[in-house]
């Protein structure tokens, strides 16, 4: 069996509820004392980000903002979509339908927004919020403060983006 690498060790060791749960998932014997030497070593729980109680905690209540902002936009939605007026002539027909198909876009793009925040909120009241979903390295507070609800590290996410755009 094979040592963890170090960049899993600093990973683990910033994390022990992630530690935990990769012991109860297929590992080795060996890794799992690995990994509790290791929380053991690092003096057990520690949180996942970098940022101090104040910055979570106001990065909380942004998150709580713009998550009351998009259900106030949804309720106008419904207002909107269920007042359509009938129009008699094509070229306001044809308008009203490129207004409804903008309107419907945004809708989803906030609907997408909201689910993300709804992770992150998630993730700050379990303690694992600031924690790169892919690497499971710790996201850059900068990064965070921009965008509260992302779930990727930079490096990540440019990844991601690069094979994205392979695709298109």
């Amino acid at each position: 069996m094979l040592p963890l690498c170090r960049k899993r060790e600093r990973h683990l060791l910033t994390n022990p509820s992630r530690a935990a749960f990769l012991m109860t998932e297929k590992h080795s014997p060996v890794i799992c004392d690995q990994i509790s030497a290791m929380i053991i070593i690092s003096g057990g729980e520690m949180n996942a980000t970098e940022l101090s109680e104040t910055e979570l905690k106001n990065l909380k209540e942004s998150l709580l903002f713009q998550k009351s902002a998009i259900l106030n936009k949804t309720h106008e939605f419904k207002v909107e979509q269920s007042s359509i007026p009938t129009v008699a002539d094509e070229a306001e027909a044809a308008s009203q339908d490129i207004s409804n198909n903008i309107s419907i876009h945004l809708h989803e793009r906030d609907r997408t927004a909201l689910y993300a925040i709804e992770r992150a909120l998630s993730k700050i009241s379990d303690g694992s919020y600031g924690q790169c979903e892919s690497c499971g390295e710790i996201i850059n507070s900068r990064r965070l403060q921009a965008r509260p609800f992302t779930a990727l590290c930079v490096d990540c996410m440019e990844e991601t983006e690069s094979h994205s755009n392979l695709f298109q």
